[in-house]
């Protein structure tokens, strides 16, 4: 247990600096509490992703950043930057905050533009922030409970749970089960697996609304295919989170293969009844998961489309999901066509390990 600067030492010298330049003195000691800050994580189970690893991309925590509002106004009353896993130690007013937390921001954030809630709250983050050694996380109090500091309160007592601003679906297995022995006779090679429709920009605070979707294809990636056209320009940063190429893998008939492949994205609101397959781009549509196999010389797409069911809740951040699946007849010649009957999808949620694995402590 690591043991606290003193209130009265604290507010002794953060009086003594406390004096601007007009000799105006600072707050007395008793308009002073004290807030102590960490960041904690725990060990999960390793996945692969272009051979990124747990322990090397997920889990780490670089640097973080802290910041305390005011309440009442919503202004900035403290805010500060801490490097890998440290600690800090604050001194404030008295009165009410509310407390975020950012981990693993890129350079190009300016945090000198953030003083008030608002522009926080506007604060936002594209796919390809999160850092090969680290995945961009964002937290507050509890239910957005704000901090009480009082005369009677002087040092609070606080948890944080940085979550992920990525979802996780990881493919960990695909079988052949083709109805016709004719064709289930016959060479099928899966060549590559990636996500589409997948908009790449969310808010740190909180996930986009449907609402906020862009309608138009030029800002959406991967817009109803691989590196398409009318979509964002490809990205190697982006893609990395997006899909295994060239995986080149024989699917036997009546075997499975396990594969064990996780890819990342930004959750997409739109829900399943608002979502299109037409040949034409109308509006926003639901993230998929896309099987690019070869059969016979020609290209054949099965797809997996996020959220599956209509009564399933909306993927959010930080949540994990596995994706079983089973080919039964050739799929598509477009990676936007549905072919009935061709796929059989099993989603799983993921508990444990990835969910809530970060916490920002208040120690005393």
């Amino acid at each position: 247990m690591r043991k606290l600067i003193p209130l009265m030492t604290a507010a002794i010298l953060f009086a003594a600096c406390g004096k601007d330049g007009t000799g105006s003195p600072g707050p007395s000691p008793s308009d002073l509490a004290v807030i102590h800050l960490s960041v904690a994580g725990s060990d999960g189970p390793p996945t692969k992703l272009s051979g990124l690893e747990y322990e090397l991309h997920e889990k780490p925590v670089n640097h973080w950043a802290w910041f305390f509002f005011e309440r009442s106004s919503g202004s900035l009353a403290a805010m500060g930057t801490v490097g890998g896993d440290g600690k800090i130690t604050k001194t404030l007013r008295t009165g009410v905050y509310e407390v975020w937390v950012i981990a693993n921001y890129p350079e190009s954030v300016n945090l000198a533009s953030i003083r008030t809630k608002n522009n926080f709250l506007a604060l936002k983050a594209r796919l390809s922030d999160n850092g090969a050694g680290s995945m961009l996380m964002a937290g507050s109090t509890p239910g957005g409970k704000p901090v009480t500091l009082s005369d009677e309160n002087p040092e609070a007592e606080i948890t944080i749970h940085l979550k992920r601003l990525v979802s996780k679906l990881t493919v960990s297995s695909i079988t052949r089960r083709f109805e016709s022995p004719a064709l289930g006779a016959k060479p099928l090679v899966l060549k590559h697996i990636y996500m589409t429709n997948v908009y790449p920009e969310t808010f740190y605070a909180r996930d986009l609304k449907a609402e906020e979707l862009p309608s138009r294809q030029a800002f959406w990636y991967n817009a109803m295919g691989w590196h398409h056209p009318e979509g964002l320009a490809a990205d190697r940063s982006t893609d990395r989170f997006l899909a295994e190429r060239e995986l080149d893998r024989n699917l036997s008939q009546n075997e499975t293969a396990e594969l064990d492949l996780s890819f990342y994205f930004f959750p997409n609101p739109l829900p399943l009844q608002d979502d299109s397959h037409t040949p034409l781009w109308s509006g926003p549509r639901c993230t998929r998961l896309i099987l690019e196999t070869e059969f016979e010389g020609h290209t054949y797409y099965y797809q997996a489309t996020l959220p599956k069911e209509e009564e399933q809740t909306s993927i959010g951040r930080n949540m994990a999901f596995q994706l079983r699946c089973t080919l039964t007849r050739l799929g598509s010649k477009d990676p936007e066509q549905i072919i009935p009957g061709s796929v059989e999808v099993v989603f799983s949620a993921v508990t444990g390990n990835w969910q809530g694995n970060y916490e920002v402590n208040e120690k005393s």
